[in-house]
């Protein structure tokens, strides 16, 4: 199971997405962020696959011994020129990004939303 794209040095769960002209895209990145938190909060066999794979590759890494902070990162890769905003995206991705965030937020999870240039 992929928990993220990439994670980052302060436990931060990175779920990167190409922000199309269509609202999939991000519907799915939104709930990336969702299903890896909640999988990771509650099934144990995951976590340990997960921490294991951490180990072998940053046996330093700050999540081996700080498990309980977490930061879910969606970054959109915008076409070059764009700005992102809540008000930019489409109405349902804004909806989703929204649950998203009400559901990471209550399971003590950190939530940021980055634009990624070319």
């Amino acid at each position: 199971m992929e928990i993220c794209d990439v994670l980052g040095p302060d436990n931060q769960l990175i779920c990167v997405k190409k922000a199309p002209a269509t609202t999939a895209p991000l519907n799915h990145l939104f709930a990336q962020g969702v299903v890896a938190v909640e999988t990771l909060r509650s099934d144990t066999v995951v976590r340990g696959k997960f921490l294991t794979q951490v180990a072998a590759h940053t046996p330093d890494h700050r999540m081996l011994k700080d498990f309980g902070s977490l930061r879910v990162v969606f970054g959109i890769l915008l076409k070059d020129g764009r700005d992102i905003a809540v008000n930019s995206l489409f109405a349902f991705a804004q909806v989703s990004l929204l649950q998203a965030v009400r559901r990471l937020r209550a399971m003590n999870a950190e939530v940021e939303v980055i634009a990624i240039r070319r």
